[in-house]
């Protein structure tokens, strides 16, 4: 009976448990809808049968994990909203910037950038907005990545300066109308471009890459910030793209779509070598003037700020956040916690103070007065003070537009404490940073090595080792990029540049930078003190002809200082035009109708002393005898810096994308100080100079926009330069180098290339 009863009472218990169980919430599968914005080769073309990789890598990774996934495609403002309010779960190929607050996992979903494309032997090529216009330009509306196209297309578009755009809607379309030489030029993403020949089966020969605007950016998914579970999904799908890649299923999908990874597979071993004409002069930051410097030291340090890798917009770096108070005269930074030097010193404030205050501060004991940019970058600087191991205050003497931007410049890059007791303050060659690369040699040929920072906090980079070579022979350069001794170069010549542009194996990468280079006259000496005689000297140089036979289309002619890419530039004005008779009436008005006889100064170097012959050439024309005075850039520099020119061959970077670092730098009395005048061409004027003193007290973009422009007319007027040209940075590169940086600042990033083999 006992037993009886004990099998019942377990029966009873079992089922008890069972109901219990049955009760219990059940995980299921989430259903996740995905929403795509019509992209190719992300999403796939509407109204075909043609699908993108996007589309598979999601849905292999969640299917994986039981969830059923539901695909919609939808405009892209849409897109944003109803993802932003929960209504989808997934955005498919998102720029960060157009959305930060929705969630994002740590892998990126691919890469992306804007080129140009012709019919293969086709002549035309990108040299800035001048060369669009008068030309036919196909663009599919519906792929326009990120704004940053249709941005580029409508600023130039509203202004004129493109005359004909012809907007095809469909890939296969558009190709036609190229082949068929209806189109000119296209402007579409290689990514695009390689799905579409593969899907539509067009022989790739037909077509060739000209250049491109901006540079390869990543792309990725996003998830609702509205869903419960967007954090765990976001997870799933970084293991879920590392685990592909590992597998080799990533790259089966990418091969089925004409496509390429985004980064190199785990564990490959990868070095670059970059070579350029020149060696850096210095690696403290606040030292040199020379943009191979500031490659250099853009490798090794980080600032409070930095520059985004598309543009001189500014994100956080060393400083996590950032506000301003007291009508911008206080800006309070937040830094970064868990960085450590490359010498194992603990970044924190302590070491902003002494990075800021030995440029600023006579009392700090490594303080020396002849740091370059010092006056520039820390201008209107009072005060620099610590408010806690993690928080910096900087108070200003007066509102300063720039102030921020200035913030991401070399000069205020951020050293090693340690290294600067080690030193005495000297680290020319021995530079302590906390970037993604750490300094390891520099030797007597300037052969310099650095080595991947594995902790670096925006991620270790790919690559094992940065090489700096210094070449002086650039047909060396060129040989040695053939044959794989270098596989990354920069500065070459425009003969050099052609030569890489159209050699197999070799290709470029190409940014609008913010340059313009100029022959200044010296206003302190005859007869350039006379406004009758600058204007003269630009009626008689034919930029034109200068530029076609010196630039090989790699350059585009200038009429003002301030390059067309940037805001403020003045699209209204009217260039001097190539005029040799213009040109004698005017020096008959300053009574010089025989001509008089200038110095020319320039830096040595096979280009510079080609301008100078075709200016010669052209002066002739009007009886000016030009001498030529070719000096190495260590006298060049102390020259033109103390007016002992007479006339001078120059060019200018921008720093930090604000047009101050033009029209104020460059022509304002402030900076024409001997000794370290930046302001070469010691030219005066009190009405320019109040309007740029009233453009850098205001935040107003539209109000300094108009002020700007009334400073481009007033020094148009003056002419104490001749602007000669804008040109694009071109770094060559072997077949395989992927995501190097060329910045608009000139500089060039390294931190997230790799060799793709």
């Amino acid at each position: 009976m006992k037993t009886k009863l004990s099998h019942l009472f377990i029966i009873v218990l079992a089922v008890f448990l069972f109901s219990c169980i049955a009760l219990l919430p059940v995980a299921t599968a989430d259903q996740i809808t995905v929403v795509g914005q019509k992209w190719l080769p992300f999403i796939g073309e509407p109204g075909t049968q043609a699908t993108g990789f996007m589309t598979e890598v999601v849905r292999s990774i969640f299917e994986k994990e039981g969830h059923k996934v539901e695909f919609i495609q939808v405009p892209q403002k849409r897109a944003n909203k109803y993802l932003r309010k929960g209504k989808y779960d997934i955005l498919l190929g998102i720029d960060k910037n157009d959305a930060p607050d929705f969630i994002y996992p740590e892998e990126e979903l691919g890469t992306i950038e804007d080129a140009f494309f012709i019919k293969r032997n086709g002549t035309w090529r990108f040299n800035g907005i001048e060369s669009l216009k008068n030309v036919s330009v196909g663009i599919l509306h519906d792929s326009s990545f990120g704004g940053h196209r249709s941005e580029f297309l409508n600023k130039h578009l509203e202004s004129g300066e493109i005359k004909t755009l012809s907007a095809s809607g469909h890939f296969r379309r558009m190709m036609k109308m190229l082949l068929k030489q209806r189109l000119d030029v296209i402007i579409e993403t290689p990514q695009v471009v390689r799905w579409g020949l593969k899907v539509f089966d067009i022989d790739e020969s037909e077509i060739e890459y000209r250049g491109s605007v901006g540079t390869e950016r990543p792309i990725h998914v996003a998830f609702s910030p509205a869903k419960p579970k967007s954090e765990a999904h976001a997870e799933t799908f970084s293991k879920g793209i590392v685990q592909m890649r590992e597998n080799g299923e990533l790259k089966a999908i990418l091969d089925k779509y004409n496509q390429k990874d985004w980064k190199p597979t785990k564990g490959k071993v990868m070095d670059i070598s970059y070579v350029e004409p020149f060696a850096p002069i210095s690696l403290d930051p606040p030292v040199p003037t020379d943009i191979v410097s500031f490659i250099m030291i853009d490798q090794i340090y980080d600032g409070l700020v930095r520059y985004k890798d598309e543009s001189t917009s500014i994100e956080p770096a060393l400083a996590v956040a950032w506000e301003a108070r007291d009508n911008d005269l206080t800006w309070i930074f937040s830094l970064r916690r868990g960085v450590k030097f490359h010498d194992g010193t603990i970044f924190n404030a302590k070491a902003v103070l002494d990075s800021f205050n030995r440029q600023i501060d006579p009392a700090h004991p490594f303080y020396r007065s002849g740091f370059s940019y010092a006056g520039f970058t820390f201008k209107n600087i009072k005060k620099v003070e610590a408010i806690g191991d993690y928080s910096i205050k900087i108070s200003l003497e007066k509102p300063y537009a720039p102030f921020l931007y200035n913030m991401a410049m070399p000069a205020a890059r951020i050293i090693s404490p340690a290294a600067l007791k080690k030193y005495k303050g000297k680290l020319d060659k021995n530079p302590v940073g906390t970037g993604p690369f750490i300094f390891q040699s520099w030797d007597e040929n300037n052969q310099l090595l650095l080595a991947r920072n594995k902790h670096y906090y925006m991620g270790a980079p790919f690559i094992r080792n940065l090489k700096f070579s210094q070449e002086k022979d650039s047909e060396k350069i060129i040989e040695g990029m053939k044959t794989g001794k270098y596989n990354v170069c920069g500065m070459v010549d425009s003969e050099q540049k052609e030569t890489v542009d159209s050699t197999s194996g070799l290709g470029i990468f190409m940014a609008p930078v913010m340059r313009i280079n100029y022959m200044m006259m010296n206003t302190e000496k005859k007869p350039f003190d006379n406004p009758l005689v600058r204007r003269a000297i630009n009626f008689a140089i034919n930029k034109p002809v200068l530029v076609n036979e010196v630039f090989k289309g790699f350059s585009m002619p200038a009429k003002t200082p301030l390059p067309p890419s940037m805001w403020g530039y003045n699209k209204w004005l009217k260039d001097f035009e190539y005029s040799p008779k213009l040109a004698k009436i005017l020096l008959a008005r300053a009574n010089l109708e025989k001509g008089f006889e200038m110095e020319l100064l320039l830096i040595q170097g096979d280009e510079n002393e080609h301008i100078a012959r075709i200016i010669k050439k052209n002066l002739a024309s009007i009886n000016v005898k030009v001498k030529i005075k070719t000096t190495p850039r260590k006298t060049y520099f102390p020259a033109v810096k103390n007016g002992l020119h007479h006339a001078a061959l120059g060019n200018w970077i921008g720093d930090n994308g604000d047009p101050d670092n033009f029209l104020y730098v460059l022509f304002d009395y402030d900076n024409a100080v001997k000794g370290k005048a930046t302001n070469r061409a010691f030219y005066k004027n009190d009405e320019l100079h109040e309007i740029l003193i009233k453009a850098q007290r205001i935040s107003s973009r539209a109000a300094r926009t108009e002020l700007y422009e009334q400073a481009q007319a007033i020094i148009h007027a003056d002419a104490p330069w001749v602007c000669l040209y804008h040109s694009h940075l071109v770094v060559g590169r072997r077949d395989g180098i992927r995501s190097v940086i060329p910045h608009p600042t000139g500089i060039i990033r390294f931190y997230r290339a790799w060799i793709d083999n």
